[in-house]
Parts: C-alpha cells; structure tokens; sequence
C-alpha cells in the first residue's frame, strides 16, 4: 500500500508542482552570468534594507558601495571568484532544501490522504487488485462522454472518491436505476430526515418560541408555527415516522418469504437480520463520533459570543490531554452501544452527539421485532396479523411508543401482502355450461378460456375450441370515479395525519393551541396521568401516515422523485453528521454571517440564517455522500460478509436412532 501510495503520490505532485519547481531559481538552470547578477541583487537588496533604516533613501548601486566600504578589504581575482563559487554552492544546497521542504509539506496531506482513502476503492475485492493497480482509476468511475469535466474527473485516479455520487460522470445511454417496490418509503425517510436537520439547525438559530403552538401564547404568530408549516422544523414526528419505516423495512423480506410458503428462507432472513444488524447500525457512528472527539479536543466547538437562541452550544466535555479525550470518547460509545444493556435511553448521555439517542432504541426495538417474527413466521398469515395487532395495541396503551411504531410497521407491511393477495389461497373460479354443452370457465384477473367439456358423445365427436383471446380490460366510468374517490378520501387522510403530526410538545404550550384543545382534551387518562401526550398522538398520526402513502401510489410518486431518493439515500449518513456540522462549522458561519449582516432588522438576521444554511447544507451533504459511499457501504457489507464465512451450509438430517418397522 506504501509503495503504491508513493508511486501516486509522485505522479500527482510531478503534475501539479513541477511548475513551481521550474520558476524556483536552481544551479542548473542559471548560467554564471546570471548567477552573478542574482547573487549582486539579493546582497544589495539586503544592504538596501539594512541601510535604508538609517538613511531612508538612496539607490542599489549607492547601497552596494556603502556595503563594500564596510566589508573587508578587497581580495584578489583568484579568491573573489572562489568565494563566488562557494556562494554558488550554498545557493544551490539552501534553494534544494527549500525545494524538498515545500514538496514535502505540499506532498504528506495528500500522502496521507491517499492512504485512508486507498481501502474505498469501488470493484475492488481484495488488497491485492488494489496495490496491483493503483495506478489506474476504478472501472466504476471510468467516465465516459464529451466535455472537460470527464476528462478532469479522470485524472484524479483515487481522488475521485472525493467528488459526490451526483457531480460524477455517467455514461451516456445508461439506463436509470431501477426502483424497489418500496422505493416510496427511502424518499420518506430522507425527507423526514431533511425536515430533522433543519429542526436541529432551527435550535442554534432561533429562540423556543418558534417551536410554540401557533396562538399559544402572546407572540406565538409566526407563519412557521402554523400546523403541517412547522413540520419544517420539528423533530419528534419525523422520528416517529423513522421508526415506523424501519419496522416496515426490516419485516418485508421475512413477511414475504412466509407468505410464499419458503418458512426456511424466511427464517434465514431473520437470523442474517439479527447478526447483521449490530454493525450496521453502530460502524458509522464510531467513525464519526470519533471525528467529534478530536475536533473536541481541538477546541472547534462554538460556544462564545451566541446568545438568544434556544441551544446556543453542544460542547462535549473536553480532556487536559489527547489520551484522556480518547478515553472518555470509548467510555461514553462502549456505553450506548451495549447490547446487553436494559436502560432504552442510554443513547441521551451520549455527549459527542446527542441526536443520536435514537441509535440504541433502533437496535432494541429491532431484537425485539426479530423475535417477533422468529415467534410467528410459522403461523399463517391472518393469525399472525391478529398477534401482532394484539402486542401493538398493547403496546400503545402502556407507553412503549417506540415498540408500538416498530411492531405497527410490521402489521402494515403484512397488510400490504394482504392487500396484494400474496400467500392468500384464491377461490375456485365458478364454472358455467352454455347452451351447446361447453364448460366456461369464469374470468379471473382479467383472462378466461373455453374448455372442452361436453357430455360423451360431443366429447367423441367434436374437437375443442381453441380459446378466444381475453378481452381488452379498460375500466368503465363507474370504475375510473371509484378509484378516484378513493384517492381523494386518501389524501385526505394522508392531511389529517400531518396535521395530528403536527401537534406541538406537551412543554411547549399543546393544550393552549387552537385546533389542538380538543385532543389533549380527548387524551386517555391513563396518558394524561403519565403526562405522556407527545406518546399518544404523534405515533398514531406516524402510523396512519405511513399506512396512507402505502395504500396511495398517487402520493408514493410525491417520494419517488430524484430528490427524495437521493435523500433516503444519504439519510442515514446525514442523521449522524449534520450534528457534529452544526454545532462546529455552522456555530462559527451563524456567527460570522450575523456580524457581517447585523442583527438590528429581522431582514439582516433572516440574511444570516440563509448564508449559514448555505454553509451547513453544503457541508453536510458533501460529508454525507462521501460517508455514504464509504463507511456505510463497508457496514453493510462487513456483517454480510462476516456472516455467510461464519455460516455452515445447511445438510440433510442423519438419523439418530435405526428406524423400525
């Protein structure tokens, strides 16, 4: 890896630097004469500047006769011209360490970069086609097509990694990618996670008024306080939805591997979820809560100067010395990723970044929906729906919201199977005999034949007929207008959930909001003994929201639009960066933009915001993507790796004991 690194290295620094080398004045491409003249003009600019303290005025040649008078006396031509080649030579070794000194400097980032960076490339399988062609860029990001960007994107061989997924050149004539069935739920959970983002931004921003119900209080009439409006900007019912999504998503290939009857691929699918699952939830965050740990102990953390808004600073605890931060930093992680642990909030104590709380809760709730269908993957379809639905409803009335999502998930993801008619056993198509003793054969989903199947003596001496073609199946008016109606009705359910959603937090003024008194009114008592109104409404409304887009392909195109596919897919990267990016690069652009606006109009704030949302996103997607293609493929593919060479095949049962007669 050394050795390629260096080969490279050098390449790239012999491309890029070589003309510096060249203007830099060297022994071998300066003749005596102009050896001469340079060596006379830096020591008269050196007795000009010495002089020109005292005197203050006075030319080149003045300066140089001043400074012959107090050298020594004049030698002979035999050992001026000595003392001229040895002033040569010490030039030349000065101008050469200078040369080594500056490529070095120039040349170890990039080394080092190159050495991190060398394990991500793309269609490589092993370390060996890795070092033997280093040199060469990945076929993967081979570009091909006209134009000046191709060709640079070429010639930054491993450096392409670099450059996000969207800037990269694509081959003309490549067909687009095409979209999972579920594809509409990874545009969900992209943009919920952007709405988090900015919620999350909002708090270095603004003040808690601006996350109050609209009319709550006296002041609280922001157009971002309206309902659905402020979805923009909060956070707890987008990880609502989060949650919901990730039951959803993990039940599918069990749910439909039961349904086809295949109960011991689905089984298989189960035990690779449950081993698989570790790493890929907990990889990235060490990576990148380490990445927090030293800027911590770094000091690039806000925290001076930021005053009036809700958050000001998350400052992590900084260590006297780099080891201790170090120390605290793999405490603190062993802490919240302990599998064996029974505390569901130990992501909260999780300084380097608190968002990501919802981490461990991901992971407990997942075991607990892996056995869930470990338990029922034998049952038949609607009796599992019916144990399911049993523990989710369980699960809402005594506050496990979060196992409720979870669990609700599955039972909307088996519904979706229900709906589909997939593992249901179809009814026998109802046979009817025409007037010249023929059997017809019902139509079923949109195709019907004719059989032979007369009485004896036609059967003898009559043929069958061939079968007639299906008739072309366009819907009648009466069926057009249903379906549409029931898209409306939809719809309208897909509001009234994010309007439900969008019920402001218990502490910050629910029951003194319009629109929104008649449910905290309507809240179970046994929730409103706990005071856990955020736990009732919000994972009802996640639940039908979800369940409505499933049920809607009018609103599933809404989330399978280009830009909220590449959401989903950096969602999870930029869940666990844009934290760090805010409280560190975004709290230093806030401050900076402010003073360079003011602070005096709201026109001059609002400016602020807006030139450190720039900054912000910019970051965070950039960080994100590279994350994504990086860290993130690597998880993933770890815990599948791991887990199919620490497998056995599975073999034909032995008999223990002699059978008998």
């Amino acid at each position: 890896m050394t050795s390629a690194s260096l080969r490279g290295l050098r390449r790239w620094a012999s491309s890029q630097i070589q003309p510096l080398y060249d203007s830099l004045p060297t022994a071998e491409n300066l003749d005596d004469s102009d050896l001469k003249h340079e060596t006379a003009a830096d020591l008269g600019s050196m007795s000009g500047r010495s002089n020109s303290n005292s005197s203050g005025s006075g030319s080149s040649h003045g300066h140089t006769g001043m400074l012959t008078s107090f050298s020594s006396p004049p030698s002979s031509p035999t050992a001026s011209s000595s003392n001229r080649s040895a002033l040569a030579r010490w030039v030349h070794i000065v101008t050469t360490v200078l040369h080594n000194l500056l490529a070095g400097l120039m040349a170890l980032p990039l080394f080092l970069l190159r050495l991190v960076l060398l394990p991500f490339h793309r269609g490589k399988s092993a370390a060996g086609a890795i070092l033997s062609s280093a040199s060469a860029p990945p076929r993967s990001y081979t570009p091909v097509g006209p134009g000046r960007w191709p060709a640079l994107f070429a010639q930054l061989e491993e450096f392409q990694v670099l450059v996000p997924s969207f800037l990269q050149p694509v081959a003309p004539g490549t067909p687009p990618k095409k979209l999972h069935p579920t594809a509409y739920l990874d545009g969900l959970r992209g943009v919920a996670a952007f709405f988090v983002v900015w919620h999350h931004a909002s708090l270095l921003w603004f003040s808690w008024i601006i996350h109050h119900g609209y009319g709550s209080e006296r002041g609280a009439h922001w157009l971002i306080q309206l309902p659905i409006v402020r979805l923009v900007i909060s956070g707890p019912p987008h990880v609502s939805v989060f949650f919901v999504i990730s039951g959803y998503a993990l039940s599918y290939k069990p749910l439909r591997l039961s349904r086809q009857g295949r109960l011991a691929e689905a089984a298989e699918a189960i035990n690779s979820g449950v081993f698989r699952r570790y790493t890929r939830l907990f990889l990235m965050p060490l990576v990148v809560s380490l990445v927090a740990a030293l800027m911590t102990y770094l000091d690039l953390y806000g925290g001076k100067d930021w005053k009036g808004v809700a958050i000001p600073t998350r400052r992590p605890p900084q260590a006297a010395t780099l080891w201790g931060q170090f120390h605290h930093w793999l405490r603190s992680f062993i802490t919240m990723v302990n599998p064996l642990s029974t505390t569901l909030s130990r992501g909260m104590f999780f300084m380097y970044d608190q968002n990501e709380w919802t981490l461990p809760v991901e992971f407990d709730m997942s075991m607990v929906l892996f056995l869930c269908q470990a338990a029922f993957n034998r049952f038949r379809a609607r009796m599992r729906m019916l144990f399911v639905a049993g523990v989710t409803v369980f699960a809402l009335f005594y506050i496990h919201w979060q196992a409720f999502l979870f669990f609700s998930g599955m039972l909307i993801c088996d519904l979706h199977f229900e709906f589909e008619g997939l593992g249901v056993a179809k009814k026998p198509a109802p046979r009817q005999v025409d007037a010249d003793g023929f059997v017809e054969m019902a139509q079923v989903g949109g195709h019907g034949a004719l059989s032979a199947a007369a009485t004896t003596e036609t059967a003898t001496t009559t043929t069958a007929s061939p079968p007639l073609p299906p008739p072309p199946s366009s819907p009648t008016l009466r069926t057009r207008r249903r379906h549409l109606r029931w898209t409306i009705y939809k719809i309208v359910c897909f509001v009234v959930c994010l309007y439900v959603l969008s019920i402001p937090d218990e502490g910050h003024g629910a029951a003194n909001t319009p629109g929104y008194r008649t449910l905290v009114a309507w809240l179970p008592p046994f929730h409103k003994a706990k005071k856990a109104l955020d736990d009732w409404y919000m994972p009802l409304a996640a639940v039908g929201l979800v369940f409505t887009i499933d049920r809607t392909p009018a609103l599933q195109r809404i989330f399978t639009h280009p830009f909220p596919q590449y959401l989903g897919y950096i969602s999870y990267s930029m869940y666990l960066i844009h934290g760090t990016v805010i409280w560190t690069i975004g709290h230093w652009a806030a401050r900076k933009a402010a003073h360079i606006t003011g602070t005096a109009t709201q026109w001059q704030y609002g400016l602020a915001v807006s030139m450190s949302a720039v900054v912000i996103w910019t970051v965070t997607v950039v960080l994100s993507d590279l994350a994504t293609r990086t860290i993130d493929a690597k998880a993933v593919s770890l815990g599948r790796i791991v887990y199919e060479r620490c497998s056995q095949s599975e073999k034909e049962p032995a008999d223990v004991l002699p059978r008998t007669r």
